[in-house]
């Protein structure tokens, strides 16, 4: 492409003229010899006469030279065949052509390119809705108004036609055709609207191709009218879409439709209408009875295409702003907003007619048609439930018996590991759940969380699940989930809700367990999972053995303390043992947990070198306190010898004075005879009775005999033998 010298001989000239005469090709344009573009002026006008009479252009002197470039230091753009970069570019000043702070219907910002010759046969501008270039040509001046703004591209290439332009390569000269801001920062204002409570005119907003594509520009709709939310005239064309004009918030004083988007660094221009509160805007008639679900709708039927729904500022959670929403294809209720009925017909027929391009644009820029609404209506609020929503559907929840209480659960689709899907709650009304127009009734007013495990658990600040995939483990997956509303309020007509998820079939877990004590609940089967699941059938095989099952062999198991533990399980040759545990939910299989044992022997040799050393501990203590009680006893016995023993010393020295008592006596001769006949009977008997006692104590005694006393010749025999020591 060559625009070297195109450069330094195009000039831009900014014209204000606000006139009227009888050709639009009269506006003064300076000669040109060689046929190149010398300037190019913009005015204001109205499409009625393209004249400006016999009126002599004001020129504004705002000469400027061509120092502005687009596409400068950015990559090269690719229009059709044709590959651009570092484009002349002119600003129209919006501040320069607006007499007030808006347009006004019918008018626009025209563009007039010099000499006027030359431009009708070699100049074009893009002019299509895809992404396949197609060109008018330049045969009169260019405008930006409601019917479509045609700023951006210019292409100069002589000797050819719209048609065969597209076959070129290369061209003579491009320039682009910009808008700069107002100097007070307010939006470009293409019209005036006034509005009441609840009182919205419905009007044309410019849409997607508004600004023709391929041209270097663009027009992006504001966010709450994407995604056609409105009624498109054509959907073809996406040029225009239809909406009620209304305030966002209370300190707007603009309806913005959306932005042109400049290339580089030029800057956005937002374009809306101005909008105005008129108190004497009366609801009156157009304010029917709150029977939203009723089609009757005044003068037309509530049907989707010509519905709004209308949620007033504050009333939703992700936009606190007032907000429009189309009901388009179906109808559909949502809590606390107004339904607003408009009466599209003529529109429709306008836009779907026979009336052709001249009835369309005589739509957007001769007769104003603003549409009021036909009828509001309120929708009130209804009882629901919060149900789990799984990738955006809900999924229906049952009733179980288990353990005496009504459990609810729901069935889920198996996660496989590389999937990922969106979970959340949603609220269900309990009275309209096959009716679709209440499928989000919710929806927007209340934000909803979603959390694991039971309600009444539940702490503060518990995360709230968006997501399930299959990297987690199933655990965190499958189990106790809960739903609730989150607000800072109590909604009396939404209910919280508690369930549990299964899988549509039965999950395999593996985990590898290192093991360092046998038993230990790492070597065992829990009898409940997941408070709900119970364990069904218990597998153990060791290496090299047999698989040992549960119902077969009850015997080599133990329940203990919510477990069930495989009693013949041990030692470091059960490295490697597979335990598998069976777990059944509301009658269906559910879980299969596969535990391999890997016994780490280090830290079985470490705990059985504590073990045997706490055993050596406690054998030395016992010794101990064996050694101690045999101390104890021998003491105590030996005490009691020794008390029986000082007993007998005693008794002998009893029978010793006696005796010598009984030898000092001096009886008669008679009585002395029968006396000493019967004593020493008596004393015979007596005295072989000690003499044995003592004997069996001496037999036993450590002591040795003493010497003989002084009283030995003096006693009997018997005596003698009695006390001998």
């Amino acid at each position: 492409m060559y625009v070297s010298w195109f450069q330094k001989t195009i000039f831009f000239i900014s014209l204000l003229a606000i006139v009227t005469s009888k050709d639009f090709n009269e506006y003064p344009c300076k000669s040109s010899s060689n046929g190149k573009i010398s300037s190019i002026g913009y005015i204001l006008t109205d499409d009625k006469s393209f004249t400006y009479g016999g009126h002599v252009f004001r020129i504004k002197q705002d000469l400027e030279e061509v120092n502005l470039k687009v596409y400068k230091n950015s990559p090269p753009q690719k229009v059709g065949k044709f590959t651009l970069k570092n484009i002349p570019a002119v600003l129209a000043h919006i501040d320069d052509v607006l007499n007030s702070d808006f347009l006004g219907h019918g008018t626009g910002i025209y563009f007039g390119i010099c000499p006027s010759t030359t431009s009708t046969t070699s100049i074009y501008y893009p002019y299509g809705y895809t992404n396949n270039l197609s060109v008018r040509n330049y045969d009169f001046p260019t405008r930006c108004s409601l019917w479509h703004c045609e700023m951006g591209l210019y292409i100069q290439k002589k000797d050819t036609t719209k048609f065969s332009l597209l076959d070129q390569k290369s061209v003579d000269y491009v320039f682009f055709i910009g808008f700069k801001n107002r100097k007070d920062r307010k939006p470009f204002l293409l019209d005036q609207f006034t509005y009441g409570k609840l009182q919205f005119y419905l009007y044309a907003c410019p849409y997607y191709n508004w600004v023709a594509k391929l041209s270097l520009t663009g027009f992006e709709p504001s966010p709450y009218l994407e995604n056609d939310n409105g009624f498109l005239h054509r959907v073809d064309e996406s040029r225009h879409i239809f909406t009620p004009i209304y305030q966002r918030k209370k300190s707007d004083g603009y309806f913005i439709c959306g932005e042109i988007v400049q290339p580089d660094q030029l800057e956005r221009i937002p374009v809306g209408y101005g909008i105005t509160y008129d108190a004497n805007l009366k609801l009156s008639s157009i304010l029917v009875n709150n029977n939203y679900k009723s089609t009757a709708c005044n003068d037309i039927k509530l049907s989707p295409e010509f519905t709004f729904s209308y949620s007033p500022e504050g009333l939703n959670f992700e936009d606190q702003n007032a907000f429009m929403r189309y009901m388009g294809k179906k109808m559909r209720f949502y809590s606390g907003q107004y339904l607003m009925g408009y009466n599209l017909e003529e529109i429709k027929s306008i836009a779907f007619g026979d009336g052709g391009g001249s009835s369309l644009q005589g739509l957007f820029e001769r007769d104003k048609k603003v549409v009021k609404p036909s009828c509001i209506k309120k929708v009130l609020d209804v009882n629901a439930t919060l149900r789990f929503k799984f990738n955006s559907k809900v999924l229906p929840q049952k009733k179980y018996n288990i353990r005496g209480k009504k459990v609810e659960y729901l069935t889920m689709k198996k996660i496989k590991s590389s999937d990922k899907y969106v979970v959340g709650c949603h609220a269900v009304p309990d009275d309209y759940l096959e009716d679709e127009r209440f499928e989000d009734f919710y929806l927007y007013r209340y934000r909803t969380k979603l959390h694991k495990g039971r309600f009444f658990k539940g702490k503060k600040n518990m995360k709230n699940i968006q997501f399930l995939n299959g990297q987690q483990h199933p655990y965190e997956i499958y189990g106790y989930f809960h739903c609730l509303l989150d607000v800072n309020k109590k909604i009396d007509y939404i209910k919280a809700s508690e369930f549990f998820i299964i899988p549509d079939s039965q999950v395999n877990v593996v985990e590898i367990v290192e093991a360092s004590a046998i038993p230990s609940t790492d070597t065992a089967c829990n009898m409940t999972i997941l408070e709900i699941a119970d364990l069904k059938e218990m597998n153990v095989q060791e290496p090299g053995e047999g698989i040992v099952h549960f119902k077969y062999a009850k015997e080599k198991f133990s329940d203990y303390g919510g477990y069930r533990i495989y009693r013949k399980l041990e030692g470091v040759n059960a490295n490697g043992t597979v335990i598998e545990c069976y777990y059944t939910a509301f009658g269906k299989d559910f879980m299969k947990v596969k535990k391999i044992i890997i016994f780490d022997s280090a830290k079985l040799r470490s705990e059985l070198k504590k073990r045997n050393i706490i055993i050596g501990v406690i054998s030395v203590v016992s010794i101990i306190i064996l050694i101690l009680l045999v101390i104890i006893t021998l003491y105590t016995f030996t005490r009691i010898k020794n008390k029986k023993r000082s007993n007998l010393f005693s008794l002998a020295s009893s029978t010793s004075s006696a005796s010598s008592f009984s030898r000092s006596s001096t009886p008669t001769p008679k009585m002395d005879t029968t006396r000493n006949k019967a004593n020493e009977s008596k004393n015979k008997s007596k005295t072989a009775k000690n003499s044995t006692n003592m004997k069996h104590i001496l037999s036993r005694s450590t002591y040795k005999s003493g010497p003989k006393t002084k009283y030995g010749s003096s006693t009997s025999n018997s005596s003698q033998k009695n006390y001998k020591f």
